[in-house]
């Protein structure tokens, strides 16, 4: 009992040491894979809680390594993006081993691909707590589970990161999660392929958050060519677009069985290129606000869209910093959505960004990952006209209010952005005329709506002039 308590005691004084001792940074100085300034060396030199960098003289270059990253310390790895910090563990076993009982792994900007190996992880086989942000893991294969990621007993957070292109020869093409909680948000899980279930996520036992996140184009062999969810475990998707995946007989998109439950709210479950969208719809709650193309996931919120083509564009990079499917001008899912409290979409971009001729389901925020943007700089006289029109539609020709939109219109016509500010002026005459009417000539809601265009306007003169988007 003595040796146990001693041993305790002096663990403890460890632990309070390595959270107390101020924190290094250390940086990595060359692309070898052995010896000083090393990626590996840097980290088996570090302590928890240390903080790695890379030499700015690395950008572009590939950290080739000749065996897997053992990484058993809390630590920050800090790339200086996805783009110029690529690690590539050219097919001899997983890029990183991650074995970590105590604090979370940091890893931000940079790439891993090239892993392979005969069991699970072929990008990275972790257990513990890892977070990723800002990242690509990508061309990964794992003859077992997780062909991008494998997580066991532990915690997963993922942010603004593209996980694509990897391969599972058993289940989770792109991520295996078990026994886990798991949170992705404004992320792509793309074109990863399984040989079992789960081409795009697999989640077993795992409770897993997607918010604005796009799965597209990933395949399984069997089930769930988007997500794969099996024995327990829940899985929460808000504002996400699930499209172009496939599964060969059934839930292209998502499967979910034995006992596991999914929560769908104002998400795009749909054009999967095999298999229904859902399978295991009964075990699907509506929050509302949702889409399918073809009804099998049972949406029962009176503000779902059902069986009903999202009219999507094709995976591209439409901004921001991962791949997205644009809304389509004119498609079901504009405005038919609700979010209150968001500022943005997946992208990065304003949400929401309502537009003036779609009807509102309710704050004029879109379905799924990727908020439709009216163009960033319409012709003038059409973005002011559009205004105009608004004001028809609601309380006919009152001259007191459309008078300073016809003056600001033939200032945009002009072309000269000197002159931007005095239509800003006219447009904060209309935004006074129209508080004027609240409550008389506009209802609160009416009201609303005016004043917010109109304040879009002038948000966008400020930031582009008026020569932005003249035709």
């Amino acid at each position: 009992m003595k040796k146990t308590t001693e041993v305790l005691r002096a663990v403890c004084v460890c632990l309070i040491f390595a959270s107390t001792a101020q924190a290094r940074t250390l940086v990595v100085t060359n692309t070898d894979d052995h010896g000083a300034g090393s990626l590996r060396n840097v980290i088996a030199s570090a302590w928890p809680g240390d903080e790695v960098l890379f030499d700015p003289s690395l950008d572009g270059e590939l950290i080739v390594l000749g065996s897997p990253l053992l990484v058993y310390k809390a630590l920050a790895i800090v790339g200086r993006g996805a783009d110029k910090t690529i690690i590539d563990a050219d097919s001899r076993g997983p890029v990183l081993r991650v074995r970590v009982p105590f604090g979370t792994v940091h890893i931000s900007g940079v790439t891993l691909t090239g892993g392979l190996t005969d069991g699970d992880g072929g990008g990275v086989d972790a257990r513990g707590s890892l977070r990723l942000t800002d990242c690509v893991v990508s061309g990964n294969v794992a003859g077992g589970a997780g062909g991008g990621i494998y997580l066991r007993s532990g915690a997963l957070v993922v942010s603004k990161t593209t996980i694509s292109g990897n391969t599972a020869g058993y289940c989770g093409g792109g991520l295996y999660l078990q026994s886990a909680e798991a949170t992705l948000s404004d992320s792509t899980v793309a074109r990863n392929v399984a040989d079992n279930n789960g081409g795009g996520i697999f989640s077993r036992e795992t409770t897993l958050t997607l918010k604005s996140c796009t799965l597209s184009g990933n395949s399984a062999r069997h089930y769930g060519g988007g997500i794969f969810q099996c024995v327990h475990g829940t899985i929460t998707l808000n504002g996400c677009t699930v499209s172009d995946n496939s599964s060969d007989p059934s839930g292209g998109s998502i499967d979910s069985r034995s006992s596991g439950h999914v929560t769908l709210s104002r998400s795009i479950v749909g054009g999967q290129s095999g298999g229904s969208d859902c399978f295991g719809g009964y075990r699907i709650t509506s929050r509302g606000y949702n889409l399918d193309s073809d009804g099998s996931c049972h949406l029962t919120h009176p503000t779902d869209t059902r069986d009903t083509d999202p009219i999507l564009g094709p995976l591209a990079d439409n901004g921001g910093p991962t791949w997205t499917h644009a809304l389509l001008e004119g498609g079901p899912a504009i405005d038919a959505g609700s979010c209150p409290g968001e500022v943005a979409d997946q992208r990065g971009f304003p949400r929401p960004a309502d537009v003036l001729v779609t009807p509102n389901a309710d704050d004029g925020c879109d379905i799924g990952a990727f908020e439709y943007q009216p163009s960033p700089f319409p012709p003038n006289v059409e973005v002011v006209g559009d205004l105009y029109d608004l004001i028809l539609v609601l309380v006919g020709g009152d001259n007191d209010l459309v008078a300073p939109l016809q003056e600001a219109i033939q200032i945009l016509e002009d072309g000269d952005s000197s002159n931007d500010s005095e239509a800003v002026g006219h447009l904060q005459a209309f935004i006074a005329e129209v508080e004027e009417r609240r409550g008389w000539t506009l209802s609160g809601a009416q009201a609303d709506r005016l004043i917010a265009e109109a304040q879009r306007i002038i948000a966008l003169l400020n930031l582009g002039g008026s020569s932005v988007g003249n035709s």
